[in-house]
C-alpha cells in the first residue's frame, strides 16, 4: 500500500464570462490534474490572481469590463505565470499582440477541449523547475547575467522579467551557445512536439527576448538569425566567421 499523499492538483484561474465555456472548462480541466477557479471580469480576475497565485491562467479576451489584453499586460507585469489566451479573436494582429504582451500560447474558439488540456499541460510543464540545468548554474557575459536556479535575469545590473516561455527559450540558447538551432529544434524543445510548425510563435518570442536582453537594439549582441534555418546564441559571433550547427 502506498502511504504517500497524492500530488496537489495545480490551480488554473479561468478568466471567462461565458457560462457555457465556464462549464466546458470545468468539465474537462477538472478531469485532469487541474483545479479550476473562475473570474467573469477583468477586475475580479486581477484581484483573484493576487489572492490565489494560480499555477496558470486561461484568459478570454472578450471581457465585459476591460480588454483581455489589459488583463494580460497587468498580470505579466507582476508575474511570469504561464498564460494561455483562448478567444474568438483570430485575426493575425490579435494573435501577434497576445504574444507580444507575453502570452505563452493562443487558442481560438471553437476548439477541441482535449487540445486545450494538452496546451495547458505544455505551458505548465515548461514552468516546472528544470531537471537539468546548463553548467555553470549561472551565466555571465558583458551586460547579461543569468541565475538559472533563481530564474533571475539581469541586464546591465537591472533585473528584467521574462515569461516562462522566454526563460525556457533563453536556457535552451545558453545550453547550445555558439551552435545554430533550427526553427523546428527550438519549437519542439521549448514548446513541444505538437508545436513544430508554429513559426510565428517562435519569431514573436525571439523578438520579445531580444528586446529584453539586448540593451542596444540597433546592434545585435546575443541572438543572431540564420536566414531560412534558425537562430544562434553566440556573444562571440562578431569575432567568428560562421556559427556552428548543432549536432542534435
Amino acid at each position: 500500500m502506498n502511504d504517500k499523499d497524492p500530488a496537489p492538483r495545480q490551480q488554473i484561474l479561468v478568466i471567462e464570462d461565458d457560462p457555457l465555456f465556464q462549464r466546458l472548462h470545468h468539465t474537462y480541466l477538472e478531469r485532469t490534474e487541474f483545479r479550476v477557479t473562475f473570474a467573469s471580469c477583468g477586475e475580479a480576475a486581477l484581484a483573484q490572481f493576487s489572492s490565489e497565485s494560480p499555477d496558470a491562467v486561461l484568459l478570454d479576451l472578450g471581457l465585459p469590463d476591460m480588454s483581455g489584453f489589459q488583463v494580460l499586460e497587468q498580470i505579466r507585469n507582476r508575474s511570469d505565470v504561464p498564460i494561455v489566451i483562448i478567444t474568438s479573436y483570430n485575426a493575425p494582429k490579435d494573435i501577434l499582440r497576445g504574444f507580444e504582451l507575453g502570452a505563452d500560447d493562443y487558442l481560438t474558439k471553437p476548439f477541441d477541449p482535449y487540445e486545450l488540456v494538452a496546451r495547458l499541460k505544455a505551458v505548465v510543464r515548461r514552468a516546472a523547475p528544470e531537471k537539468t540545468l546548463p553548467p555553470p548554474k549561472t551565466y555571465h557575459h558583458d551586460s547579461l547575467h543569468i541565475d538559472f536556479r533563481a530564474r533571475r535575469v539581469e541586464v546591465e545590473g537591472t533585473r528584467v522579467r521574462l515569461s516562462m516561455t522566454e526563460f525556457t527559450l533563453l536556457t535552451e540558447f545558453v545550453r547550445n551557445e555558439g551552435h545554430v538551432l533550427t526553427h523546428e529544434q527550438l519549437l519542439t524543445s521549448v514548446w513541444g512536439d505538437e508545436y513544430s510548425d508554429h513559426l510565428e510563435a517562435l519569431r514573436t518570442t525571439i523578438h520579445r527576448l531580444r528586446h529584453k536582453i539586448e540593451p542596444h537594439q540597433k546592434t545585435r549582441q546575443f541572438i543572431f538569425s540564420v536566414v531560412g534555418v534558425g537562430y544562434c546564441f553566440d556573444p562571440q559571433q562578431p569575432k567568428k566567421e560562421k556559427p556552428r550547427h548543432a549536432s542534435s
